[in-house]
C-alpha cells in the first residue's frame, strides 16, 4: 500500500483562520502553520510483513509548514469571484523515512452565487483546484478538480448541501505494468451533506454521505466507493473546543486482476482540541486512528496520529 497525503492539514489551517473569532467582512485570509506529528505507520504499509512494496521502520516523528490563504477580486451582494491556495512541506525526521517528505501546492479559483428558494437563503459554488504533490522532491501526483455545489437553508441552523466533484488525477509511477497498476484516474464523485449549528459558541454537527467512481487506466484501481462521515464541534470550556470525526468507507474494486475482486472496508477516527492563545494565535492538539481492513491481509493497515500544531492568522 503507497502514502496517501495529507489528511487534515488544509482544513486545520482554515478552521484556525475562520472558527476563533469574527472579523468585519474583507477581501482577503491569511494564515501559517507550524506542526509536528507521531505517525505509527508513515509509509502506510500494509500489516502483512510477508507483503511486497515496503521493509524497515514505520513510525516517526515529522515536522511541517504550511500556509492557506484567499483573495475575492469581486464580493458583491449577490456573489463574489476570488482565488486562492495552499501550500504545505513536511519532513520526516527519520532518516530511512526521507523518502516521504511531502511538498504540496494546491492553488484554486471559486465563485458563489447567493439566491432564494421562497424564503430559503441558498448559495451554489463552483470552483477549480489544482494540486501538485512531491515526494522527497520527486513527482507523486498532480491533479485536477472540478467542484459544483448547492446549499439552502431549510430551517433555521440548518445548512443542506448537495455537491459533485469531477477530478483527474494523475501519478508519477505507473508501476511494472501500467494495464493492471496504473492510478492514473477520473474520479467523480457526488454527496449529500448537513449541517446543524445550534448558535455561535455552541455546538455544531455535520453528516455527509459520498458516492465516488474512480475509472483508473489500471484495472486494479477501477472501484466504487460509499462513504458515511461525521463531524461534531462543541466548546468544552470557552474558549477551549473540541473537534470528533468519524468515518467509514466501502470500496469495491471492480476490475482486481487477479480474481478473486478485491474489497476495502476502512474507518477512522479523530479527536482534535482547538484553543485560541491570543487574537492572532492558535495551538491545536489531536489523535486520529484509522484501521483498513481488505479482502486479503495484504491489503490491512493501521494507523495511529498525534499531532500539535500553532497556526497563526493574519488580522
Amino acid at each position: 500500500m503507497r502514502l496517501r497525503v495529507i489528511s487534515g492539514i488544509s482544513f486545520l489551517l482554515l478552521l484556525a483562520s475562520v472558527t476563533f473569532a469574527q472579523e468585519l467582512p474583507r477581501p482577503w485570509d491569511l494564515s501559517f502553520r507550524l506542526f509536528t506529528d507521531y505517525d505509527s505507520n508513515i509509509a502506510l504499509a500494509p500489516k502483512n510483513k510477508g507483503a511486497a512494496g515496503f521493509s524497515g521502520h514505520k513510525s516517526g516523528f515529522d515536522l511541517g509548514v504550511g500556509a492557506t490563504g484567499s483573495y475575492k477580486f469581486i464580493d458583491e451582494r449577490q456573489w463574489d469571484l476570488g482565488a486562492g491556495g495552499t501550500f504545505v512541506q513536511v519532513w520526516n525526521t527519520r532518516a530511512g523515512l526521507s523518502d516521504f517528505n511531502l511538498t504540496s501546492v494546491s492553488p484554486r479559483l471559486f465563485a458563489d452565487y447567493f439566491f432564494a428558494v421562497g424564503t430559503m437563503p441558498g448559495q451554489a459554488q463552483m470552483g477549480y483546484q489544482f494540486r501538485s504533490d512531491w515526494l522527497h522532491g520527486d513527482g507523486f501526483e498532480k491533479s485536477h478538480t472540478l467542484i459544483w455545489d448547492i446549499g439552502i437553508v431549510p430551517i433555521p441552523r440548518l445548512t443542506t448541501d448537495i455537491y459533485y466533484n469531477l477530478a483527474f488525477q494523475n501519478f508519477g509511477d505507473e508501476g511494472d505494468a501500467s494495464r493492471l497498476t496504473s492510478r492514473d484516474a477520473t474520479n467523480h464523485a457526488v454527496g449529500l451533506k448537513g449541517t446543524y449549528a445550534w448558535g455561535y459558541n455552541k455546538p455544531a454537527i455535520t453528516l455527509n454521505y459520498q458516492f465516488s467512481h474512480n475509472s483508473a487506466d489500471g484495472r486494479n484501481f477501477t472501484f466504487d466507493s460509499h462513504r458515511i462521515s461525521a463531524q461534531l464541534i462543541t466548546p468544552l470550556v470557552l474558549p477551549l473546543k473540541l473537534k470528533l470525526d468519524a468515518g467509514y468507507t466501502s470500496q469495491d474494486y471492480t476490475r482486481f486482476t487477479p480474481h478473486p475482486e478485491r474489497t476495502q472496508d476502512n474507518q477512522n477516527y479523530g479527536a482534535t482540541l482547538l484553543l485560541p492563545l491570543h487574537r492572532n494565535i492558535s495551538a491545536d492538539l489531536g489523535y486520529t486512528f484509522a484501521k483498513y481492513k481488505g479482502s486479503e491481509s495484504r491489503f490491512d493497515a493501521q494507523r495511529h496520529r498525534v499531532s500539535f500544531g500553532l497556526t497563526y492568522t493574519v488580522r
